[in-house]
């Protein structure tokens, strides 16, 4: 297989009334993209002038970055749930508060997590007009799938939600009857077990100006008329995505992510209209991996992995995710680390089912940007991020995205982000390096991805 240059991306959109246009540069997980950014921004403090908003996945990314920017002689103001003062009672009215009613100084710079940002600054309107965002990683909700199952109470379903015209012949978009009669039946959550159910997609049809929610046209149709499935339910299956206008109330938007063009963001966006111009990130470490001479990949099995597929029985009487796991370790001797990379619901269970490798650090598939664990060689990426069929399908059938395409952008995204946690983001690091992966397509991504021959 052929050596692939490594590209990642630096998207800047710039708001127009009638026109959108992103601007992005080439550059790569492990090369110190994050880094690069925080210099530009300190740099060019006179043109940003105090008006910064670093946006990163995790608490974790914005402590790191607290003290990049210090050492760059910056001012930076972390607002989260572990960073109030008396005065700010919640996250929103800390970031309120920060954008009224402070004394700018040039050097300030504000970090927040995406969900702080997505939840309370894109609804601050125009206060925040001046201000240029930076997203490290694309963030995850910009798209996803609400699956209720009601047996009882389909009805109050079609009590809130009305049908309009999608830009798809195949698809319904989903808006509310009334608005406010829509708003007041969203109860304090744990009071009523069908508005907690109902919550989240409600909150998304509520702010059609962020969001659209689109249904399949047989779809709802099966579910006006009342057919249920096996489980004698009434399903409702619907989708929404993130809409370029989120962006409107702010001067532009940097996006930063390894391979943003194969993620949702660009694809959706792409085919709302926006429009993307090439521009360069200065002073990145490098553009591709190479340190790659005693990096392995391997994999476990020909057939894609999936969630459900973790349990199946092999002819040792061990169930795949067992196998992997004992893979994991061949090759390396008792006192070489791993990380290992598994799904929530195995991280937040008990393990008694399973029987974990020793030397082995246990963390999310969600690590994006984090640089704690680069001392660690090895990793074993054992989670499976497999869209459900009916995202997959939506993707597919109503933005034209190849199945492909749809595993890049998550999957293997995720998988990519994880290795690079390890010691090959350390351009100096050559060190012998085992990475073990699932699947054959996966072995193949990353071959690619890293340029190994």
């Amino acid at each position: 297989m052929s050596r692939q240059k490594l590209t990642g991306f630096s998207f800047v959109i710039n708001i127009y009334e009638r026109e959108k246009e992103m601007l992005y540069s080439s550059a790569n997980c492990g090369s110190g993209k994050t880094h690069s950014m925080i210099q530009l921004i300190s740099i060019n403090k006179n043109f940003y002038n105090g008006k910064v908003i670093f946006v990163q996945p995790k608490k974790e990314n914005l402590l790191e970055s607290e003290i990049q920017f210090k050492a760059k002689g910056m001012t930076p103001h972390i607002i989260d749930e572990d960073h109030l003062t008396e005065e700010m009672t919640s996250v929103a009215k800390g970031l309120y508060s920060y954008i009224l009613k402070r004394k700018i100084k040039k050097t300030d710079v504000l970090l927040v997590t995406h969900q702080s940002f997505l939840k309370h600054m894109v609804n601050m309107g125009n206060i925040t007009n001046g201000y240029h965002v930076v997203f490290d990683e694309v963030p995850q909700e910009s798209f996803g799938e609400f699956t209720l199952s009601l047996s009882t109470n389909k009805d109050i379903l079609l009590k809130y939600i009305q049908t309009a015209p999608s830009k798809n012949q195949d698809f319904f978009v989903l808006k509310p009857i009334d608005r406010v009669q829509m708003n007041t039946c969203m109860t304090t959550e744990g009071e009523d077990e069908i508005n907690d159910k109902l919550r989240k997609l409600f909150e998304k049809l509520l702010n059609e100006k962020h969001y659209t929610v689109e249904i399949r046209k047989d779809v709802w149709e099966s579910f006006k008329k009342n057919k249920r499935n096996g489980r004698n339910n009434v399903s409702f299956i619907t989708h929404f995505y993130m809409l370029p206008e989120i962006f409107d109330d702010f001067l532009n938007v940097h996006f930063l992510s390894a391979k943003f063009e194969e993620s949702d963001i660009y694809h959706i966006f792409k085919e709302l209209g926006v429009s993307f111009v090439e521009k360069e990130l200065p002073k990145l470490q490098y553009k591709e991996h190479e340190n790659i001479t005693h990096t392995f990949i391997r994999y476990c099995m020909e057939r894609d992995f999936s969630k459900t597929m973790r349990s199946y029985e092999c002819l040792n009487q061990k169930t795949i995710i067992q196998n992997i796991l004992d893979i994991s370790r061949l090759n390396m001797s008792p006192d070489d680390k791993q990380l290992l990379v598994l799904n929530k619901d195995m991280i937040d269970g008990d393990f008694k089912e399973y029987k974990l490798p020793q030397n082995s650090e246990l963390i999310s598939s969600y690590v994006h940007g984090l640089n704690g664990y680069k001392h660690i060689h090895n990793i074993t990426f054992a989670a499976s991020l497999n869209y459900r069929n009916t995202q997959a399908d939506f993707l597919h059938d109503r933005f034209g995205l190849s199945y492909e395409d749809i595993d890049k952008s998550f999957l293997f995204s995720s998988t990519y982000q994880a290795i690079c946690r390890t010691s090959i983001r350390d351009k100096h690091d050559d060190s012998h390096r085992l990475i073990t992966v699932p699947d054959y397509r996966s072995a193949v991504y990353v071959q690619e991805v890293l340029g190994i021959p």
